[in-house]
């Protein structure tokens, strides 16, 4: 081969490899723009985690914004159940912790779009019955993507959480009767919802109030006239007995209710307690002449 020809030659394979390299590049480049923006185009759901203050704050504000004054927990008992140890931070984590030896483990999800939290969804495993007590779901239409759309993905989240973990027997989640009706339309999604992932919600057909979450200096706190859900997660029951059902109210207050101020305000607790027990009896007394609850 001429030595012109072979220098030729050589020069082209390193043209060639340059071309490729430059190729190469580009297509790297492409994928890590390209990537990125279309990620942070997506609706996604994850941990709220203790150490991301952002997302924390950004929680805190849709809280505040979506919930009415008088039926919100304290923002700081949010803030304090994420730093407990018993809060799960990962799916993984919370199979673990619900098989270990907490007597309630936090569930805190939320849903993001491009940068901005839309959803919140908080949801407490208690140990003493093996149930999911769903504490608040919330969430905000935002661009394209409508409430009803962000609240099925923070569901389906949540489910997929719970539904192969045997020490779940039923999950419990309660709505506010509101005056205007919109409590309808929560029951119906959530009805629809759960039966497209193979579950039962049903309604309690029974007297149900939620205490207010408040600092008792100005006297007696709100009661909330309510409705509570059951899903079993094992078998399509009619009725729970009257004694479930007062086990179940009184489970919702100490474990959640309770707990709360437990972990934030302690001082206020045996009047906390106090306050509740004097609900459960007038529950009681609703449903005094009942043999058995149905689940409508």
């Amino acid at each position: 081969m001429p030595i012109g020809e072979g220098f030729f030659y050589f020069e082209s394979i390193n043209s060639g490899i340059t071309i490729i390299g430059i190729l190469l590049g580009s297509v790297i480049a492409i994928y890590a723009i390209y990537y990125p923006i279309k990620y942070s185009k997506k609706l996604t759901v994850s941990f709220l985690k203790p150490n991301d203050a952002e997302k924390i704050q950004k929680s805190i504000d849709l809280y505040c914004e979506k919930i009415a004054n008088e039926q919100r927990i304290p923002p700081d008992h949010l803030i304090k159940s994420l730093t407990l140890k018993s809060s799960a931070i990962t799916e993984r984590d919370f199979n673990k912790k619900v098989k270990g030896n907490y007597n309630t483990i936090h569930l805190p999800l939320i849903a993001e779009f491009q940068g901005e939290i839309i959803g919140l969804l908080k949801a407490i495993y208690v140990k003493d019955l093996k149930y999911m007590f769903i504490a608040y779901l919330i969430s905000k239409s935002a661009n394209n993507l409508d409430s009803t759309r962000i609240t099925t993905a923070l569901l389906n989240k949540f489910y997929n959480c719970v539904k192969s973990i045997s020490d779940i027997k039923f999950i419990a989640f309660e709505i506010v009767e509101e005056t205007d009706n919109k409590h309808i339309a929560k029951e119906k999604l959530f009805k629809h919802i759960s039966r497209v992932k193979n579950f039962k919600a049903k309604r309690i057909n029974a007297l149900y109030l939620i205490p207010e979450v408040c600092s008792f200096d100005e006297g007696q706190c709100n009661i909330f006239k309510s409705r509570l859900y059951y899903l079993d997660l094992n078998e399509n029951r009619g009725f729970l007995s009257k004694s479930e059902y007062y086990n179940i109210v009184k489970s919702i207050y100490d474990n959640i209710y309770t707990e709360s101020y437990r972990v934030s305000e302690p001082n206020l607790v045996i009047q906390h307690t106090k306050f509740t027990k004097t609900i459960i009896q007038q529950i009681k007394k609703d449903g005094c002449g009942k043999t058995r609850i149905e689940l409508l």
